[in-house]
């Protein structure tokens, strides 16, 4: 867990370390700790998966319309709304798609994304 919760502090950049690593879900902690010693994840599925499922854990992801395969898929461009090119995501679209709650990327978590949509939720 150590090595890990290291890894996710690098994630983002100095000014919001302290900020970033208290205020992420504690799910998401869990799920990512989990994660990886289920499957061996390259650094950037790694970054991916994590900052995705913060995103899913903040926006009430298990009452989403659609949630196929989020925290499921051991390759997050399989997950429903994720598109990816050359194994960067470059598009989350999650439109009218039940997503509530607090909706942010921190730092450089998805630092290829191009299309970020969540037009038509509440």
């Amino acid at each position: 867990e150590q090595k890990i919760s290291e890894k996710l502090r690098s994630l983002v950049t100095n000014s919001d370390q302290d900020y970033f690593v208290r205020s992420m879900p504690n799910q998401a902690f869990e799920w990512i700790v989990n994660q990886s010693s289920t499957f061996v994840l390259d650094e950037k599925s790694f970054t991916h998966q994590y900052c995705l499922s913060v995103l899913y854990f903040n926006s009430n992801g298990k009452y989403w319309t659609n949630q196929t395969d989020w925290l499921q898929s051991r390759d997050e461009c399989d997950w429903f709304g994720v598109q990816c090119t050359n194994d960067d995501v470059v598009e989350l679209k999650l439109a009218n798609n039940n997503v509530s709650g607090t909706v942010a990327l921190s730092g450089d978590c998805l630092g290829k994304l191009n299309i970020f949509d969540l037009s038509q939720n509440s």
